[in-house]
């Protein structure tokens, strides 16, 4: 039987964790200040239960270049498959530091923004304008050259923008186009106010936070 997973709450004031009975405490090699909150921290970590890892040949189980029981923590996304016919059973978590936090999918899209009926038009023409995309850039979203619109249903047009591995979702409804994020919607168990949006065609997700800071996970591009 596996030991409770690390979490904050878990440690006393020297640094062991009261949960697992090891020590694991981190050291911030080097902080890169930014303004608005976008400071850049490379901290590494320490677990100090390494006992059946100092047993395995290196060969078998190599020791990561920072040595045995130190890893540097990063932000990511992680998945846990259920091993369903469906991917919709999947979980996944937020993972930052030592914090893993629960993501919880939503049916509904996130809105963003709303643009005039009047723009209806183009959007029937299966293009965009100048004008679309000044009001995309207004409110702090990109549409690339490439961008390509297709009528999903009735009164509901996609954008998909590949050079942005973005996805957006428009709704012509009581005389207003309403634009939504195209991807599938998660939020936050802890309540935090994040929007998250995973875009499966992309393999990319998207973090907008409460302050408009914005992550980036995966993509197609960044495998290349």
């Amino acid at each position: 039987m596996s030991g409770p997973e690390i979490r904050s709450f878990q440690f006393g004031n020297d640094n062991v964790n009261l949960f697992r009975g090891d020590v694991n405490t981190s050291f911030t090699l080097v902080t890169l200040p930014f303004r608005n909150n976008l400071d850049v921290a490379v901290t590494l970590f320490y677990q100090s239960n390494i006992h059946e890892q100092a047993h395995l040949w290196n060969l078998d189980a190599p020791t990561g270049v920072l040595g045995l029981g130190w890893s540097m923590s990063y932000e990511r996304i992680e998945l846990e498959k259920q091993f369903s016919a469906s991917d919709s059973t999947n979980s996944y978590f937020l993972s930052i530091g030592d914090n893993k936090s629960p993501l919880l999918r939503s049916d509904e899209n996130w809105y963003l923004f709303d643009m005039s009926i009047e723009l209806v038009k183009c959007l029937k023409e299966g293009k965009i304008n100048t004008k679309i995309r000044e009001i995309f850039t207004d409110n702090s979203f990109l549409l690339s050259d490439n961008c390509h619109v297709s009528n999903y249903k009735k009164d509901v047009w996609i954008i998909d923008d590949d050079e942005n591995e973005t996805t957006f979702k428009i709704v012509a409804s009581n005389n207003i186009l309403e634009v939504y994020d195209g991807g599938i919607s998660f939020e936050l168990k802890n309540y935090q106010f994040w929007k998250i949006s995973y875009y499966p065609s992309y393999q990319r997700w998207l973090i907008i936070k409460e302050n408009g800071v914005r992550s980036s996970y995966g993509g197609i591009k960044s495998q290349y």
